[in-house]
């Protein structure tokens, strides 16, 4: 099979180049860029389209992972896309039955075990797409106050610390959100997500039932409450019991639109994007990923 391997060598783990390097021999027919710009990884994509590849492997994190999607956005159906995970987060991986392993990584990909799973395309101004999970509010600016070496070191650890800092600014926002063009919910809140995936965060089951070929996102809302019950909350998100929650509102749409004021910083895939207004809608099962055994 004619594969691009997509490589940040400046990923959490790229620094292990020897063994990466040892097992991407064993794929044989492949070619191997490695980008210097941040947008390099999504024009790499679209000339692997161009140029008639028939799989696109990102190695590197999940911002890595972002943009060869939108690179492919252009034509979905023309290659299947593939991971080796090389971030410091990793959180798709963990929604695709991968590990931090190169060796693993690639023998998933000789395995080749495709899964039909959503894009989510997002619209505010220009149009972009994601895999796995965008937040908008309080969960924004918590991915202001948390490097990347933090994450890696401790984890769920580091969120709760960047949530901590973060909440003596915490803001409200008065948010409109219509579902699928029917439902609308006005609330004041704090927080909302829009998950595709599971993970974010280093591995925070924020969406823990989400399902990748299901046609529907999962959001979640966390109102304006007060700060002691912010924090029991936040621990229950830390180990995925938080769905049951009175506290919190859940939803599964097709399409959501999103209304704040003052307008509401949102991001994608760890990547801060800009504010709403934003619509985001579910593209089903219009991309192949090579998936792990264990999904």
């Amino acid at each position: 099979m004619k594969t691009c391997v997509i490589a940040n060598p400046n990923s959490g783990a790229a620094d292990d180049t020897g063994a990466l390097a040892a097992n991407l021999l064993r794929l044989k027919h492949f070619t191997f860029r490695t980008t210097e710009a941040p947008e390099d990884s999504s024009r790499f994509a679209a000339e692997a389209i161009r140029d008639g590849y028939e799989r696109i492997v990102a190695a590197g994190g999940d911002g890595t992972l972002n943009g060869v999607v939108n690179g492919m956005a252009g034509n979905f159906g023309a290659a299947c896309l593939g991971l080796i995970p090389l971030g410091t987060g990793n959180d798709f991986a963990r929604s695709i039955g991968l590990t931090a392993d190169p060796a693993q990584a690639v023998d998933t990909l000789l395995a080749n075990r495709i899964r039909e799973i959503d894009v989510v395309r997002v619209h505010n101004g220009g149009v972009c797409h994601f895999l796995n999970v965008s937040g908008a509010g309080f969960t924004a600016e918590v991915g202001e106050n948390i490097s990347d070496v933090a994450k890696s070191w401790w984890g769920g650890i580091a969120y709760v610390w960047a949530a901590a800092k973060t909440l003596p600014s915490l803001r409200e926002y008065q948010a409109t959100l219509v579902f699928d063009d029917r439902e609308k919910l006005q609330i004041t809140a704090y927080n909302i997500m829009i998950a595709n995936a599971r993970y974010v965060g280093g591995g925070i089951p924020v969406a823990p039932q989400a399902q990748l070929d299901d046609g529907l996102m999962d959001i979640l809302i966390v109102p304006v409450m007060p700060a002691s019950a912010l924090l029991t909350v936040i621990p229950k998100i830390l180990n995925g019991t938080h769905l049951d929650s009175p506290e919190l509102i859940f939803r599964r749409a097709a399409k959501v639109h999103v209304c704040c004021y003052p307008e509401i910083p949102f991001n994608v895939d760890g990547e801060l994007m800009g504010t709403g207004p934003v619509t985001f809608e579910t593209l089903p099962r219009t991309l192949r990923m090579v998936v792990g055994a264990e999904t």
